[in-house]
């Protein structure tokens, strides 16, 4: 089971105005909150399970790190000819490199694998900056350190983290092609990640606008929350949720530029490495099962019965790992 988690931050002064609606996505505070179980962790998990989504407001990424991030690296990137942004090709599979010049989108993307390794960095700012670029392999490593420690401080299990690969996607959204809706992308689910969106879709179908602070970073459950317990039906009834025990839901999202002005956002993510696996769980129960286990002498013995009949502790064997 791995936890696809992709945490953006979007700079307030490119982002859409705030919706006269008031805010229903509430923050969420973990300044100061070291370790799972912690309040501020149980609200975060709170609001994954009730939207798929929480805005966390954080103290790893300082306003002098976002002044050089979104005021110098993102503005000098895209400041690059399309020639070179064409430069950034993945050897992963399409869509994890340069993204772009796609008919009714106003948004181009560029993609860095392995994004808190400084070789890598310095590799990809070689690639775009034939003469390098220092200041920004220092700040883009700077942040992508401090967001895979906020990424590592709540993921569960944390030994998951042997088989993930950690990448930032930076993008940037012009003029919406719809001045009247707004809307720079359409209402989707991500791929194996979590990322910044201006709105997010609820249960009852409304959507609700996300807080763009300066000191919050918001998580989005991506598709890789779930796999598929029939590959061939693609079905929300058919769909087994590894990961989270079924409560995570990928949510429903879209990106709106309303002030018809440009946005950058960046994207922290992490997905399987090349070759891993997800599947579903070793030891899955039945519902008799179950409930004659609850009511043995064995499951008298436990205060999760559940847990110890199907569940996957942190100290799971290494077959477990390998996914």
């Amino acid at each position: 089971m791995n936890w696809h988690t992709e945490s953006p931050v979007i700079h307030p002064s490119r982002s859409p105005h705030r919706a006269a609606r008031a805010m229903e996505i509430s923050r969420v505070d973990l300044r100061g909150v070291l370790q799972r179980g912690e309040p501020g962790s149980r609200d975060a998990v709170t609001s994954m399970v009730a939207h798929g989504c929480v805005v966390v407001a954080h103290d790893a990424l300082g306003p002098d790190l976002r002044r050089a991030l979104f005021g110098r690296a993102l503005p000098d990137l895209f400041a690059l000819p399309l020639e070179s942004m064409k430069r950034n090709v993945s050897s992963v599979g399409p869509f994890k490199g340069y993204v772009g010049q796609i008919p009714g989108m106003a948004w181009e993307s560029v993609r860095v694998e392995e994004a808190c390794d400084a070789g890598s960095v310095r590799a990809f700012a070689d690639l775009l900056w034939p003469q390098g670029n220092p200041d920004f392999c220092d700040t883009f490593v700077s942040f992508a350190k401090s967001m895979l420690g906020i990424r590592e401080m709540h993921r569960r299990p944390p030994r998951l983290a042997v088989s993930l690969t950690h990448g930032v996607r930076l993008s940037r959204y012009g003029a919406p092609p719809d001045t009247e809706t707004g809307i720079s992308m359409p209402a989707h689910r991500d791929d194996g990640m979590m990322t910044a969106i201006v709105q997010h879709e609820a249960k009852d179908g409304s959507c609700l606008a996300v807080p763009l602070d300066d000191d919050t970073v918001t998580f989005v459950a991506g598709w890789m929350f779930m796999v598929y317990a029939n590959p061939s039906t693609i079905s929300h009834t058919v769909v087994l949720h590894v990961g989270t025990n079924g409560r995570v839901m990928p949510c429903v999202h879209r990106v709106r530029t309303p002030s018809n002005r440009e946005r950058f956002s960046v994207l922290f993510g992490s997905r399987n490495k090349p070759g891993a696996v997800v599947r579903a769980l070793d030891r899955p129960a039945r519902p008799d099962e179950y409930s004659a286990f609850r009511l043995s002498t064995e499951g008298s013995k436990f205060s999760d019965p559940l847990k110890a009949i199907c569940g996957i502790e942190e100290d799971a064997s290494e077959e477990l790992q390998k996914f």
